[in-house]
């Protein structure tokens, strides 16, 4: 018996034993999908929130749109009501002045009538009295007669006196009214004066050239005041600016022709021209250049290529609009050989057919060279360095020419290994190009860009590198990159030791098919909201294009960030065969293409207003 009741309660704890396990099992079951719930409900809040935040933009931008369109009607129709109240004022006035005249002319119809009546009046008067005298003054004839009775002299003059009166006051009630319709005729005549006054000035201000602003003007007249004064202006800087863009193409054209003479006039590869050759052929080409920029210059379209500068994270052009840079990077400028007779566009895809192709079909605006800076200064194994000046000189005009813009962009040399650090080739190198290139508005600059990580000094090279080129070039636009990879942002903007960021500045990141930036990145999302935000260069395996078409281009889009394919004329490429002119997109192409097609971010209205501190970026 007690083998066997211990046998149950063994049993017992046993089966207690199992079912605390399950409760614990069910328990942590429970936790589990309390979790995945909560983070579910998480992330949609979190999803929602961000769709909340893109709808209020939208609906605030459009709202500040709507008030502005709403604001320019009303003043619209304040100018139409006031036009039709002058109008209408006009008709009462032309109404007045017809009737004023016609009771003058009554008036001195009735004075001339009675002035008649008056002249009659003494002349009967003036008749009678002489017919009394001569009657008083007459012999008697006959004593039979009777003696004439002679008229009563005090009543005659009685009623002649109340004559007189009478036509007395006729006259001066008659001069009264004369006066009062002259003196209503002289209100209206000044009324009129300064109706007109107020027309005149009111067209005045319309057409933009109001002399006198009147005292009482409202706020909505000011703002159409200042908004004409703005556009004229704006007129101005267009007519200024494109009369010195054809001077810049003038200069551009005379520059490849004398960098064609010199090259024509090099000896054979392999071998360097003497220096006082090279010293001669420059001075030559300096005086050309100085002899085309003396030269008047006609007006050009205004199409053509204008500086660049930052405002907030947007790049404008001169005329303050939004200009959004999207394009491709051609490789190959270093390796440029002559045994294959080619030119430097020919052998970098960057001929007529694939130019039009570029900017014509797919809207591509700016073109990316890498290159290094022993090219540029030593030249490789086919061309001396001047050579590969004027080489590059033939693909910036024919880029330009295809109104879009290259940005150089310096890389290391191929066998430097990570924390490389640019060295004083690469100061030289950015001097000798900023100075080449310092009146060409379509030139950018990249400082360096490396695909490994740059040691921690590198932003402060960078702050020396800026300088090297805004001394030669001051108007000109940088790229630069945190120099830490990938969309890593630490130690940007670069700033002043005043703490103030440095002017005309837009900075990179590195986005490949393993580098991709996070879409709940607050920081990314706040640095792309102020100032001017690149991925270049941007680059995808074959394999991975289709799952970038749907995240990083929409991220593009939504961060307002601009970007640099890679590449059209290597791998990964864009088309099948740049060089044979197969245009034919890849499937990284039609990703690149989806990219094109996407939305830009506006740039608002009141961000055009141009205040004292943003010509600091163009000195003159």
């Amino acid at each position: 018996m007690s083998r066997t009741f211990e046998d149950r309660r063994r049993e017992k704890q046993e089966k207690e034993q199992r079912k605390q396990v399950r409760k614990e099992r069910l328990d942590a079951a429970r936790r589990e999908a309390l979790e995945d719930d909560r983070r579910r409900e998480r992330d949609a809040a979190l999803q929602q929130a961000a769709r909340k935040d893109q709808r209020s933009e939208e609906l605030r931008i459009l709202e500040i749109a709507s008030r502005r369109a709403q604001a320019r009607l009303d003043l619209t129709a304040q100018i139409q009501r006031e036009i039709l109240a002058l109008a209408n004022t006009s008709h009462q006035k032309d109404a007045l002045r017809k009737q004023g005249l016609t009771d003058l002319r009554q008036a001195w119809i009735a004075a001339r009538q009675d002035r008649a009546m008056e002249a009659q009046q003494k002349k009967q008067t003036r008749k009678a009295v002489l017919e009394q005298l001569k009657r008083a003054s007459a012999p008697v004839s006959a004593p039979s007669q009777p003696k004439p009775t002679p008229p009563e002299p005090r009543r005659t003059d009685r009623k002649e006196v109340a004559k007189a009166a009478a036509a007395e006051e006729t006259r001066l009630q008659r001069r009264e009214q004369i006066q009062v319709a002259q003196e209503q005729q002289r209100r209206e005549r000044s009324q009129q004066e300064a109706r007109r006054l107020a027309r005149k000035q009111l067209l005045a201000e319309q057409a933009g050239q109001a002399a006198v602003p009147p005292s009482d003007a409202s706020e909505e007249a000011r703002r159409a005041r200042q908004a004409d004064a703005r556009a004229e202006q704006l007129r101005d800087e267009r007519n200024s600016a494109a009369a010195k863009h054809l001077r810049d193409k003038q200069r551009r054209a005379q520059r490849k022709q004398s960098a064609a003479e010199a090259v024509r006039d090099e000896p054979s590869p392999g071998q360097r021209a003497p220096a006082a050759k090279l010293a001669e052929r420059r001075l030559a080409r300096k005086r050309a250049v100085a002899a085309v920029a003396q030269t008047p210059a006609p007006e050009e379209p205004l199409d053509s290529l204008s500086w660049l500068k930052t405002r907030g994270s947007f790049l404008v052009d001169e005329l303050l609009n939004a200009v959004y840079l999207r394009g491709v990077t051609c490789r190959g400028f270093d390796d440029v050989s002559a045994s294959d007779g080619r030119t430097f566009p020919q052998a970098l895809s960057l001929d007529g057919p694939n130019l039009s192709t570029m900017t014509g079909l797919w809207g591509i605006n700016i073109v990316r060279i890498p290159f290094r800076a022993a090219t540029m200064l030593s030249g490789n194994s086919s061309f001396a360095a001047d050579q590969m000046l004027a080489g590059l000189d033939e693909i910036v005009g024919a880029v330009t020419t295809a109104s879009a813009r290259v940005v150089l962009s310096m890389e290391p040399l191929s066998g430097d290994g990570p924390g490389t650090t640019p060295d004083s080739d690469t100061f030289r190198a950015w001097s000798l190009l900023a100075n080449h290139y310092q009146d060409e508005p379509g030139v950018l600059y990249e400082l360096f860009s490396s695909p490994q990580p740059l040691p921690d000094t590198w932003l402060e090279i960078a702050a020396m590198l800026v300088g090297t080129i805004r001394l030669q070039n001051p108007a000109s636009l940088i790229f630069l990159s945190s120099g830490r990879g990938g969309a890593d942002l630490s130690g940007l903007p670069l700033r002043f030791a005043t703490g103030d960021p440095v002017f005309n500045m837009a900075y990179t990141i590195d986005v490949s098919d393993t580098v991709v930036p996070d879409p709940n990145d607050a920081y990314l999302r706040a640095f792309a909201a102020s100032y001017p935000l690149f991925a270049s260069p941007w680059s995808e395996a074959a394999v991975n294009a289709d799952r970038l078409s749907d995240s990083t281009s929409n991220l593009f889009s939504r961060y307002g960030i601009s970007w640099i394919a890679a590449n059209w004329n290597s791998d990964p490429r864009l088309v099948r065969s740049s060089d044979d002119h197969d245009f034919a997109p890849t499937r990284w192409g039609y990703v690149a293409q989806r990219a094109l097609a996407q939305p830009v971010k506006p740039l608002l209205p009141e961000a055009r207003l141009e205040d004292a501190t943003a010509n600091a970026w163009r000195l003159a």
